[in-house]
């Protein structure tokens, strides 16, 4: 795990407090790095409506499951951010923070309430319409991008530098073969060494690393253009196509046909 300087911690959470009265809803970051140490209130809806099912046992495993599970993939399929119901009917803004083509985990604001029925916990903002929301999703947007600008200008340890070459080898390289050797050249290490230093700072090894942002690569060209799959897939060196759609289905919930169709009827 990476050390996160105390300054860093302090900007965001400065940031966080700033947005959500800006914003007119409380902000939250929830980092996939739980050791980067911000406090419950900036991690967590901490509102009374959501400690009802939080502090009740019965719930709190739907509870966590959402937040984990279904968020993170939720923003790998929406890298413009997206309102959301949790499943007690409580909306959210949410959209993802992104560190040098990483994702770092999502920003939100909430909770909302946008039913024609009372809110059933006076906590719940109620919101004057949908469009009032959209607004504040592109406030959300703008606030992830300078908290992406913190973490990268304010934490300037070792790791954090190394992460930035790793990311950027990988981005370099999406269209051919990312190898240890090459990875080890580009740090100035030995391969045994960049191994572990990349397992060391993202918790995973480096061609499952490597794959996992040709995938993500892969989506804005499922969307933005009309390449047959095939090609989208020989493009980021998958060279089987059913293998390609394997892995795509099992990193985003949809296989890369869906996902396309999804994403241009949205648009």
């Amino acid at each position: 795990m990476e050390n996160y300087s105390q300054e860093m911690i302090r900007q965001i959470i400065s940031l966080l407090e700033d947005g959500s009265k800006v914003i007119g809803l409380k902000l939250c970051f929830r980092h996939i790095d739980l050791t980067m140490g911000l406090p419950a209130k900036w991690r967590l809806h901490v509102v009374p409506a959501c400690l009802v099912h939080k502090n009740n046992p019965a719930e709190e495993g739907t509870c966590i499951n959402f937040a984990e599970d279904a968020t993170n993939r939720d923003m790998a399929l929406n890298p413009d951010g997206m309102l959301r119901k949790c499943p007690f009917g409580y909306l959210d803004i949410l959209t993802p923070v992104i560190v040098d083509g990483i994702y770092a985990g999502p920003l939100f604001a909430g909770p909302c309430w946008l039913e024609d029925a009372p809110p059933p916990h006076e906590s719940l903002v109620v919101p004057p319409d949908k469009a009032w929301l959209l607004q504040r999703l592109s406030m959300l947007n703008c606030i992830a991008m300078r908290i992406a600008h913190i973490m990268r200008s304010v934490d300037s340890t070792p790791k954090l530098k190394r992460r930035q070459v790793i990311i950027g080898y990988i981005q370099e390289h999406l269209h051919e073969e990312v190898t240890l050797e090459g990875m080890a050249g580009a740090l100035n290490l030995s391969p045994s060494r960049t191994t572990h230093l990349v397992k060391e700072i993202f918790d995973t090894s480096l061609p499952l690393l490597a794959r996992q942002q040709k995938l993500l690569s892969s989506l804005a060209d499922l969307v933005s253009t009309d390449q047959p799959i095939g090609d989208i897939s020989r493009k980021y060196g998958f060279l089987d196509q059913n293998y390609f759609s394997r892995i795509f289905s099992e990193s985003f919930g949809l296989s890369p046909k869906k996902y396309r169709l999804t994403h241009n009827n949205d648009a």
